[in-house]
Formats: structure tokens, C-alpha cells, sequence
């Protein structure tokens, strides 16, 4: 899959084909209006060109499982905000899954450096069987107690 600043161009289709001259850091960090200290060249580069998802890139993204009262049901999901999304399957705020099956107990959770790393993620443990799902929630949380606790300071 070919890749532009470690993008994979399936998510960029405005930059197939084109070419252009990518001004250096310091003119990009200035036009880009963003406070260049602690992001990277390409990260700027990409917020001069206007993507909107990139904000929500460069600040990473969440892995989550949970689960209902008795553990029988297990549902995998990804965020950007952890806490905001917890509290909506709480809220039952949602139809589906997650409210049918009244997953509120968060049981797993791990955060990956970009929201596509963590979508990626994601889809690779929705393959898991329920074992291997076990499995990786024991290394975390051998009790499954609620980690909801755990997680208040995000907000």
C-alpha cells in the first residue's frame, strides 16, 4: 500500500496523482497556525494541507473493551476520548450493541500514538476469538474489575 508522510493514501485520495512543492518547516509551522513546538515536520505539513482528520491523528487513540455485569458479552471498540466514550455506553446514549447487551464495565483499554494505529487495532482484536480477548484482559486486569475509576482523569 503506498503511503504519503506514513498516511496510507486510501485515506488521502486528494493527494493521488498531484504534485506540489512542500514549503520548509518554519513557513509551514507559521502558516499552519498550529504551535509548531512538539509536532513534527509532517504533521505540520499535513495540517498546512488542510486534512481534517489530523488533529484527531496526532493525538492518538483508544483501544477499549467491555463488557456486561456477568462477563458474558464482550465488545471491542476504538476513541479518540476515552472517558467521553465510556460515559456514552454508560448513558446508553447509543442504540446498538452495547446498550442491547448492557456493556457498561470497562475491562480493557490501551492507548496507541495515532488514531489510526488504534483503528488498525481495533480490527485486528475484533479477530480474536473470545479466548485470546480473555486472555488479554487477564494481563491487564486478572480481577475484570471496572477501570472506569481509572480513566476519570481523562476528561
Amino acid at each position: 500500500m503506498p503511503y504519503f508522510l506514513g498516511i496510507p493514501l486510501e485515506f488521502l485520495p486528494e493527494i493521488r496523482g498531484m504534485t506540489f512543492r512542500l514549503p520548509s518547516f518554519p513557513e509551514l509551522a507559521e502558516r499552519s497556525g498550529e504551535n509548531s513546538k512538539g509536532i513534527s515536520e509532517s504533521q505540520t505539513c499535513l495540517l498546512f494541507l488542510g486534512f481534517p482528520y489530523l488533529k484527531q491523528a496526532m493525538k492518538g487513540g483508544y483501544v477499549y473493551i467491555i463488557t456486561n455485569k456477568n462477563n458474558t458479552v464482550l465488545y471491542t471498540g476504538v476513541t479518540s476520548n476515552l472517558y467521553a466514550r465510556i460515559n456514552q455506553h454508560r448513558d446508553g446514549v447509543n442504540p446498538g450493541f452495547t446498550k442491547r447487551y448492557n456493556c457498561k464495565k470497562l475491562v480493557y483499554w490501551e492507548f496507541l500514538e495515532t488514531i489510526t494505529s488504534a483503528i488498525h487495532r481495533e480490527k485486528r482484536l475484533k479477530k480474536y476469538t473470545r479466548l485470546m480477548k480473555e486472555n488479554l484482559i487477564n494481563q491487564m486486569n486478572p480481577e475484570w474489575d471496572d477501570l472506569y475509576d481509572s480513566i476519570e482523569e481523562m476528561q
